[in-house]
């Protein structure tokens, strides 16, 4: 049975210090107040639908996690990609772990309460929800209303300090927890953004390979009380391009990402979509990375961790910032070996090496 509907202080204090004992670098809390008008991946009430649970989600616990910056530095080089993905596989994997354990902790007190996915669960009830991927529900909105970060320029969610290099977890009660305040602009984590647009930062637009971020328009969002801005869109297939890996090369020719295909991306949302189904086919004809993992329902798929540099690249400093993205372009390109092998090479010599392989091997990536 559900508590009283008083404001539960201590509760507050207790989840935040079970969450930063286990790691959290910050603790928020959103009620529906918070976010409300906001878009349906803020709904609570979602999450308790969805499984069975008859009560009234009242609030939402939203944390983040650190990623290891060292980790991402080589990742970024294209020094060792195996190190991050193994540290961004275990933050995933501690985020779910976190917000089902703190929803048990809750329970025990008599709350109805439910974890998380860290990512991939969405509303498949939404009429084509595989193009346009709507979440259960949202962690970066949640936890830009609880005060946890604020938006960068790329939409991505980002706390001084650690810059974008984080990964976020949900937890929803029943219990009406004290909100926390978002933050304001500027003791925002980026450039952009705490500089009311007077620096002109915006490298994790200039480190997407897919082009997916427009430089100068913005689209907006309403939470809560307060409407944020962050970079239009483009198409989000563009993202599922370049960040699933079915695509590296970026369109000056200079580097890639991990991944060593080729593609190019064409403007006309047509194109583009029948370009991204023949890319995932051909991945599946080409051998799997080192430490790729299976992709559920799609038989013969197997990503590996290839991207994200739009994250990746912002610690949230800008002289820490400018020198990952001069790893990054720096960086060379990625050329795939007949046997799987990933070599690092310039974009002099990636480009001769292809035209020495086979061309039923080559015709793979591009």
């Amino acid at each position: 049975m559900a508590k009283s509907e008083t404001v539960e202080t201590s509760l507050n204090e207790k989840i935040k210090e079970f969450l930063l004992d286990e790691g959290a670098i910050k603790v928020g809390f959103a009620t529906k107040e918070s976010v409300a008008g906001g878009p349906p991946s803020t709904d609570f009430d979602y999450l308790f639908k969805s499984a069975g649970i008859d009560a009234e989600a009242n609030s939402a616990i939203s944390f983040a996690l650190p990623l290891d910056k060292e980790a991402i530095r080589l990742f970024i080089a294209k020094k060792d990609r195996e190190a991050h993905q193994e540290d961004n596989r275990r933050t995933l994997a501690k985020s779910v772990y976190l917000s089902h354990k703190l929803a048990s902790i809750l329970q025990a007190e008599g709350y109805a309460a439910i974890g998380s996915a860290a990512n991939l669960k969405y509303r498949e009830e939404i009429h084509q929800w595989n193009r346009f991927l709507p979440p259960d529900i949202s962690h970066r909105y949640i936890a830009v209303a609880a005060g946890v970060g604020s938006f960068g320029w790329s939409g991505n969610v980002g706390i001084n300090g650690y810059g974008a290099a984080i990964i976020l977890g949900t937890t929803v009660t029943s219990a009406r927890l004290e909100p926390t305040a978002p933050l304001p602009d500027h003791e925002s984590f980026c450039e952009w953004k705490k500089s009311d647009g007077q620096v002109k930062c915006k490298i994790c637009a200039d480190s997407c390979i897919a082009e997916m971020f427009e430089k100068n328009d913005a689209e907006y969002v309403s939470i809560g009380a307060r409407t944020y801005s962050y970079a239009k869109r483009r198409n989000t297939r563009r993202c599922e391009f370049g960040c699933g890996g079915f695509t590296g090369l970026h369109p000056s020719g200079k580097w890639s990402t991990w991944s060593p295909a080729r593609f190019k991306l064409p403007d006309d949302p047509k194109k583009l979509n029948k370009e991204y189904i023949r890319a995932i086919r051909q991945h599946i004809e080409r051998p799997p990375m080192p430490n790729a993992a299976e992709v559920p329902n799609v038989a013969g798929l197997k990503l590996a961790t290839t991207c994200g540099m739009c994250q990746l690249v912002c610690f949230g400093d800008k002289k820490e910032n400018a020198k990952n993205y001069k790893l990054l372009t720096k960086s060379g390109c990625a050329v795939q070996e007949p046997d799987g092998t990933i070599v690092i090479l310039s974009p002099e010599e990636a480009e001769k090496k292809l035209q020495q392989m086979p061309e039923e091997h080559t015709a793979l990536y591009s």
